[in-house]
Formats: C-alpha cells, structure tokens, sequence
C-alpha cells in the first residue's frame, strides 16, 4: 500500500459486538458506535532493528505458537 494512503475505519452506530483498538499488541482502546479511526503516513522515519539471527516472521510464528505443521 503506497504510503500516500489514507485508511478511515468508522464503527458502525449499528454494532453490537464491543470494538476493541490494539496498537502493537501492546495497549487496547475500546471504541464506541460513531468512531472513526484515521490511520496516515506519519512525517518522520523510524528506525527499525535488524537481527541476523531471527527474522520477524519466525519471533511471530515462535509467539503464536505455530509449528509450521498443517494444523489443519
């Protein structure tokens, strides 16, 4: 997705499940009907660490507890 993208996620008044916003896993926002998420490029770079040793898909599939079998 090109970074001049904009994503607006509205919560529609009608829902009847309760919305619940993550921001990295890490801190949850409840959400009410009428609200509107606005996700845009942000104006300044952010520095991301590199390991040689674990790839960030493996530290995933290593917390999400999949083996790599078929599960299915």
């Amino acid at each position: 997705m090109p970074s001049s993208d904009r994503i607006k996620i509205k919560v529609e008044r009608e829902q009847r499940a309760q919305v619940i916003l993550t921001v990295d896993g890490q801190i949850a926002f409840p959400l009410e009907a009428g609200d509107v998420i606005r996700i845009t490029e942000l104006d300044k770079k952010v520095n991301i660490i590199r390991s040689d040793k674990r790839s960030f898909y493996g530290v995933v599939k290593s917390k999400l507890g999949w083996s790599g079998g078929n599960n299915a």
